[in-house]
């Protein structure tokens, strides 16, 4: 198991959630949801483009459309709504001081524009 991948006791919850009904029984077997998912956490988990993805995880334009076809079903709304059910309350809490932005980032070059103070001054 890599280290990107989903452990068994998370799959255990999640992958209900992703299993697709057979109804069709032409064409190509449908590839695994779970090497689909971890293919899909692989990508998420680097930022890599979708043409990096290891070929351990198959065909990036078929774990793509897996993608594509669970955001179409709302699954990933899905997920995230079951997990914050099941979620600890402190997990729940998003603190802004643990965030921290460079000095540069907190504000306009210069300071107020030229054309704010403008607009504070007609009134």
């Amino acid at each position: 198991m890599s280290r990107h991948d989903i452990s068994d006791e998370r799959w255990a919850v999640i992958g209900p959630l992703l299993e697709k009904k057979k109804t069709e029984t032409r064409g190509r077997k449908r590839k695994d949801d779970r090497l689909m998912f971890n293919g899909i956490l692989w990508i998420l988990k680097t930022g890599a483009p979708w043409r990096d993805l290891p070929a351990e995880f198959g065909p990036w334009n078929t774990v793509h459309k897996r993608f594509l076809e669970w955001a179409r079903l709302e699954v990933w709304d899905d997920i995230l709504r079951m997990l914050s059910i099941k979620a600890e309350r402190d997990a729940l809490i998003i603190d802004a001081t643990f965030i921290r932005v460079h000095q540069h980032a907190t504000g306009a070059k210069g300071g107020t524009s030229d054309r704010e103070s403008d607009v504070q001054g007609a009134d």
